[in-house]
């Protein structure tokens, strides 16, 4: 039972990300064409329940594909791995969000050594039980916030083709810039509270680094 609501508790986290941003993206898509003569057809019950089903599995992978997609980028905004050389903007964030100054951690000296590191953490007995569902707070923060904001930012491009298409042909509507800005707005905002649980969690890594002694 103990693994069964565990394994629930990392799906809310974690997967319901992905499922939500990718919902954002689908009904942007969804509006933006439903202006050109896109509609669904009637469905009885038991098709609308297979097809909502099939949305939620839609909606999952449009959300994994695009956080991992946009981490690809130069820069890799929605970036959900170990940071070890942050960009100067994103330690400014953090140092005004914690009121501490971001410190590289000792155990990234190398890959060699955040892959020990991270061996002697997976070991059983390493963590207690709240500094684990801390962590794994922390992590969870972070995987939504990136998420959410490259979806967003996403969601905003469609929504400003949406725009262009109709100012062209000289039928803008204002409220989809309106939405084209606050998305873009919403979507910065999530990745930079994204890159602040990045660095927290680095730090986090780096505290429990001094606790934890090789051979334990």
């Amino acid at each position: 039972m103990t693994d069964l609501v565990s394994l629930f508790r990392n799906f809310i986290y974690r997967d319901l990300a992905f499922i939500l941003g990718g919902s954002i993206v689908l009904l942007s898509a969804f509006y933006a064409l439903q202006s050109y003569g896109l509609s669904l057809p009637s469905l009885s019950v038991n098709a609308q329940i297979y097809f909502l089903l099939l949305l939620t599995v839609l909606a999952y992978a449009v959300g994994y594909i695009v956080q991992d997609f946009v981490a690809l980028l130069p820069w890799k905004p929605t970036f959900t791995g170990y940071v070890f050389e942050p960009y100067c903007f994103w330690k400014c964030l953090y140092d005004r969000f914690t009121g501490s100054t971001w410190k590289k951690p000792s155990f990234a000296e190398n890959a060699d050594g955040a892959l020990r590191f991270a061996i002697r953490m997976s070991k059983p007995g390493a963590l207690s039980e709240p500094i684990l569902r801390e962590l794994e707070r922390t992590r969870s923060l972070k995987v939504f916030s990136m998420c959410i904001g490259g979806c967003s930012f996403v969601s905003a491009l469609i929504l400003l083709g949406k725009w262009s298409l109709d100012k062209y042909w000289h039928n803008s509507v204002a409220i989809d810039l309106i939405a084209v800005i606050l998305l873009l707005i919403f979507g910065a905002a999530s990745i930079c509270l994204g890159w602040v649980k990045a660095l927290q969690e680095m730090q986090f890594y780096e505290a429990v680094n001094a606790e934890i002694k090789p051979g334990k």
